[in-house]
C-alpha cells in the first residue's frame, strides 16, 4: 500500500490492528511541507498507520525518520518558504508535487530504503 499525503486515519486501536497486519507493506509518502499529513491532530487521538517515507525539501528520502530530525527539517522548510513568500502548505499536497519530488530528488533514496 502506497499513499501520498495521507492524513491520520484512525484511533490508537485502529493503528495497532492495522500495523500488526500491514505495517511492513504500507508506505506513507509525506512531502515535507504538506499540511494534510499533520491532520487531524494526534492530540485528538488520531494516529498514522504504516511506515513513513519522508521527502525533505533538500532532496532524498528518509524511512521512518526520528521526530527531532523531522522537526528541524520542517522548521527549515517553513522558514525557506516564508522567505520566498510561498504558500507551500497546500501546494505540496498536490500529487504533482509528490511526482516532482520523487522524480527529481528522491528516487534513488527511496529505492535504496526499500531494498
Amino acid at each position: 500500500v502506497y499513499t501520498f499525503g495521507q492524513p491520520r486515519t484512525g484511533n490508537i486501536a485502529f493503528h495497532a490492528i492495522y500495523n500488526s497486519l500491514l505495517y511492513d507493506y504500507t508506505y506513507r509518502l509525506v512531502h515535507q511541507n504538506d499540511l494534510v499529513p499533520r491532520t487531524p491532530s494526534w492530540l485528538f487521538g488520531y494516529r498514522h498507520c504504516g511506515q513513513e517515507m519522508f521527502l525533505p525539501v533538500g532532496g532524498g528520502a528518509w524511512l521512518n525518520p526520528a521526530l527531532p530530525r523531522k522537526i528541524i527539517s520542517d522548521a527549515l522548510g517553513f522558514y525557506s518558504a516564508y522567505r520566498q513568500h510561498q504558500d507551500v502548505l497546500l501546494r505540496d499536497h498536490f500529487l504533482q508535487a509528490y511526482r516532482n519530488a520523487i522524480a527529481t530528488q528522491a528516487a534513488p533514496a527511496i529505492q535504496s530504503a526499500l531494498a
